[in-house]
């Protein structure tokens, strides 16, 4: 066939696209052949550039007469919730451009008659302006008619195919071995000896059998006043009648329960667990118990159905008892192959912004599982520690390898950087995307975090105290930001015994709000482990009686890098020049340092609570006690990160993260100005003497230093007035990543003292100053009880 043929015959194929459509090799944008069978070394595939489909308003016209410019102006309707999509914005005309975006690859792939390697990807649309947002993009796959191709999209139902999810759930069993089974986070944890099970056979509760194969449920309750007033929760009075035959009453119980109790029993599983219903929400010492053990109760199910649907309990599992609404629009480009739209379009219904993805307690039980089902409104995913699957792709391999890029599957959060569960290093992730997540009873943040350290504590031989770990327990107390103190108070146990304590300030679980966890340094533990480096502050813990308990890690530990494994014998030692190691030089400690020996009989207030019958030797006050060296310094301004201080004539930057450090000052600032009211002017605030000396600026970002002059050649007062704050400090600090030498330097508490209480304190924000400048403030070595 001449080339002038083979062009008719192809226009006359694709007839049903515009000219600009037809012009586009969308095959190319779906798929990069890697490596052949019969060509080892193939040629290197150029990367198709970004495609302009031209303006919008055009796009929409032309909507009529190709399919796929229609069906692109269908998704920006589902966008745009089903209204037509704006073709301008602040008066400039809004153009589509064609791109892609990595899913997998796979090797070995049986592939229009060769074997070869793949690289499959999603085209998306990008507009500009970004009219829906800069994240949220219209989505096209590649699907091939009669035929699965790994990575490639392929038609769903309205249902949900339970032997689909039977299949993924065998097929981890048989062959994921110890990865899915007994992961190294886990090891082989005994069944929780109080567990109750929801027998879907029986539909009643009943005692959970030895070695139960049980499912977990994880979702969110709603607001009590919108779900049937909660009449469903197990309380005391229900608890005899929900054990008999056909006790639970599926009048009273929620759709997303009943719902999943039906999954259950399509996937072939016989037992369910829902803490509504397995935990009598009325038994104070109940839930203080069995919420305690949370990683027990999901690591140990079978798998954990997640559903992220709806905003309450009454959202039900679309697929299983009603039917999903989807939209799988396909457009022919040529032989067998179709471009399809995916069945969730932007990130409006995504896992990342659904209700469930925002609540405090399903944070933990997603990660505390070792295989979930993850129910969204258009479909389900499969996530277990060896793969993800998801209904409209094809990624169940066979005997072909793949390798699938969990962020481009909808199945994870912005800050899921997939580290190894529970390493050490991965705390500081999962304490910034816990921070933000909400409660109904915020007395429950430690409670919901607690499975989460139970397997940090068993995975790494670590302890914690309010989830600041005792190993770098300095380290960690620079966590920062927070904007709101909770004001709940925490149930703890003693003994056996619930009773309820303030939540600390000098803990990132103290704080709602956006927190920024510290940075695991590997160089900085192993110099600790060696003993080049130490904590320059002791820390006690205080309890009721008064008494004090070092906190110090007696772990025996091994040197590590980067990915949490034992370092190599004769693995070399980095040069004490490392600028990464500047945190080890303590020479200049002794110039602000005193002795930090506790001894017992610490003044204990007296709780504004009921303390438990037990011995108050074993109830923690969630107090630290310890000698540090304090300075109330002048504060001029702050702006953004920067804290000018007075020290010694010269004015000084510290760098700061705010928490409610703002606040306070401002609040300080303006009980001066009462102060001042009605005083002679000379009593007045006035500005430093000329040629104040330039100073040194420090930020806790890693910026360079540099030196200002912040002298008043003229004398005049600096704009705003001072007020004084308190300082202590908590550590000696690290740099964490950055290439070259900062000033020796300090990392402060910003705190609050109390008025009643002596000694007593309350952190309000960090701080990080130079150690010279420190040490030329006026300070004192005092005891610090930190609240």
């Amino acid at each position: 066939m001449s080339d002038l043929n083979l062009e008719t015959s192809t226009e006359a194929t694709l007839s049903h696209l515009c000219e600009t459509c037809r012009g586009i090799d969308f095959k190319t944008y779906f798929i990069d052949i890697t490596a052949s069978e019969d060509e080892p070394k193939p040629p290197k595939q150029s990367r198709p550039e970004s495609s302009k489909l031209g303006y919008l308003d055009d796009i929409i016209e032309k909507s009529s007469s190709c399919e796929f410019c229609s069906l692109l102006v269908s998704c920006a309707r589902r966008l745009n919730n089903g209204q037509d999509p704006p073709t301008t914005q602040e008066g400039v005309r809004v153009t589509a451009e064609l791109d892609r975006q990595f899913l997998c690859s796979a090797d070995d792939v049986d592939f229009e008659g060769k074997v070869v390697g793949m690289e499959i990807n999603r085209c998306i649309i990008n507009f500009q302006p970004a009219i829906f947002g800069f994240f949220s993009k219209i989505r096209f796959q590649i699907h091939k008619e009669g035929g699965e191709v790994p990575g490639f999209g392929r038609l769903m139902g309205s249902s949900i195919d339970p032997e689909k999810l039977k299949s993924w759930l065998h097929t981890c069993e048989d062959s994921h071995g110890a990865d899915c089974n007994s992961p190294e986070w886990l090891g082989e944890p005994s069944q929780p000896s109080f567990l109750k099970v929801i027998d879907v056979e029986k539909r009643c509760v009943v005692p959970a059998p030895p070695n139960c194969r049980y499912v977990a449920l994880s979702y969110v309750w709603g607001d009590p006043k919108e779900v049937k007033s909660r009449l469903w929760l197990m309380k005391m009075t229900n608890v005899a009648n929900s054990q008999l035959d056909n006790g639970l009453d599926f009048d009273l119980l929620p759709t997303t329960i009943t719902d999943s109790m039906e999954l259950v029993s399509k996937i072939g599983e016989r037992y369910l667990w829902v803490d509504a219903l397995c935990i009598v929400q009325d038994d104070e010492k109940e839930v203080a118990e069995q919420t305690s053990q949370m990683d027990l109760v999901y690591a140990c199910a079978l798998a954990t159905i997640i559903v992220a649907t709806g905003e309450n309990a009454e959202a039900g599992l679309p697929g299983v008892k009603s039917p999903r609404s989807l939209s799988q629009t396909k457009v022919h480009i040529g032989g067998d192959y179709h471009l399809m739209e995916t069945v969730a379009q932007g990130n409006s219904n995504h896992l990342q912004n659904s209700s469930w993805n925002s609540r405090g307690w399903t944070f933990q039980e997603r990660l505390l599982s070792r295989r979930a089902l993850i129910v969204t409104p258009e479909q389900v995913y499969w996530e277990c520690e060896h793969k993800v699957l998801s209904e409209e792709v094809h990624l169940e391999t066979g005997g072909t390898r793949i390798w699938v890029l969990p962020q481009a599957m909808d199945c994870n959060d912005e800050w899921d950087d997939r580290t190894s569960k529970f390493s050490r290093g991965s705390l500081s992730s999962y304490v910034t995307r816990y921070s933000t997540r909400r409660f109904t009873y915020q007395a429950d943040a430690l409670a919901a975090f607690s499975g989460i350290l139970r397997r940090m504590e068993f995975r790494n031989k670590q302890q914690f105290y309010w989830a600041i770990p005792y190993d770098l327990f300095d380290q960690a107390l620079t966590w920062r930001y927070g904007s709101t103190r909770r004001a709940e108070l925490c149930q703890m146990i003693a003994d056996g015994e619930p009773y309820k304590i303030g939540f600390p300030s000098w803990s990132w679980l103290g704080w709602s709000g956006f927190v920024g966890g510290w940075i695991f340094n590997y160089e900085m533990n192993n110099d600790r482990i060696t003993g080049k480096s130490r904590s320059e502050i002791d820390f006690y813990r205080l309890y009721a009686d008064g008494h004090v308990e070092l906190i110090t890690d007696k772990t025996q530990r091994v040197k590590c890098g980067p990915d949490d494994k034992p370092l190599p014998e004769g693995y070399p030692e980095p040069s004490d020049s490392d600028p990464l190691h500047q945190g080890a030089d303590f020479s200049q400690s002794g110039q602000w340092k005193g002795e930090g020996l506790i001894e017992s009989n610490v003044p204990v207030p007296e709780m504004d609570f009921k303390l438990p019958p037990v011995d108050l030797a074993s109830i923690d006050t969630g107090r630290l006690v310890f000698w540090t060296s304090y300075a109330k310094l002048k504060v001029h301004s702050i702006d953004q990160d920067d804290m000018i201080v007075e020290i010694a004539g010269r004015r000084v930057t510290i760098g700061i993260s705010e928490g409610t450090v703002v606040e306070e000052y401002e609040r300080r600032v303006e009980s001066v100005v009462e102060q001042k009211a009605g005083q002679d002017e000379e009593h007045g605030v006035t500005g430093l003497e000329e040629g104040v000396k330039a100073v040194t600026l420090v930020d806790n970002t890693g910026a360079d230093n540099v030196s200002k002059d912040l002298a008043n050649p003229d004398g005049a007062s600096p704009e705003g007035v001072p007020a004084m704050m308190d300082f202590i400090v908590i550590s000696r600090y690290w740099p964490v990543g950055i290439a070259q030498f900062k000033p020796e330097s300090l990392n402060l508490l910003i705190v609050t003292f109390s008025e009643t209480e002596p000694d007593v304190a309350q952190r309000i924000g960090t701080g990080l100053i130079v150690e010279k400048d420190w040490i030329a403030a006026d300070r004192e070595w005092k005891r610090v009880i930190l609240a």
